[in-house]
């Protein structure tokens, strides 16, 4: 079996994870007997999704103690700017100019991030921001979650989800390192 076969069967189960956070997510959103509104913010979702992707990525890595950081695994995931994204990121995957709350792992194989608006809007932007870069999109059957492909460049797969926390929606991709 292939590396990029494993790493796409491992981002498989990770999606069935993701699902499991956003039916937490929807309870945890839900308004408060007193009033209150959303209980998690779309940038603690992003965080808590891009640390489950990021267990997932080393989970069959072997690292020394050197390498693990005081926050394990998670020290590489930082907050970042658009202007830190490889040029390769925004010219094949995604621009990154509206993005909110942006968090990727130093590599960019696990990229999250918030952007306002209503779910369907964020998606079909999304969409189309992918076709236009040449990907070829399929529906996973798991919610909000795509699988696409593509031809040349540097990334030849991603896995991509939207999905809607408050008033504001969660994009998490993951493809393979370059």
């Amino acid at each position: 079996m292939t590396t990029q076969v494993r790493r796409l069967l491992r981002a498989t189960g990770f999606l069935g994870a993701v699902f499991l956070i956003l039916a937490v997510a929807a309870v945890a959103s839900a308004p408060t007997a007193s009033g209150g509104t959303s209980l998690l913010s779309g940038r603690a979702f992003a965080d808590g999704v891009i640390a489950r992707a990021v267990d997932e990525a080393t989970a069959d890595a072997t690292v020394s103690r050197e390498d693990v950081g005081p926050l394990g695994p998670m020290d590489d995931v930082l907050g970042r700017q658009a202007a830190d994204a490889p040029p390769w990121f925004e010219q094949e995957v995604l621009p990154l100019a509206e993005a909110c709350d942006l968090r990727a792992l130093d590599d960019w194989s696990v990229v999250g991030f918030t952007m306002a608006g209503e779910v369907a809007t964020v998606r079909q932007w999304v969409v189309a921001s992918l076709e236009e870069r040449g990907w070829a999109l399929v529906e996973t059957g798991e919610g909000a979650t795509l699988a696409g492909i593509k031809e040349g460049g540097t990334c030849p797969w991603l896995l991509l989800s939207c999905t809607p926390v408050g008033d504001e929606v969660c994009i998490v991709v993951q493809i393979p390192v370059p």
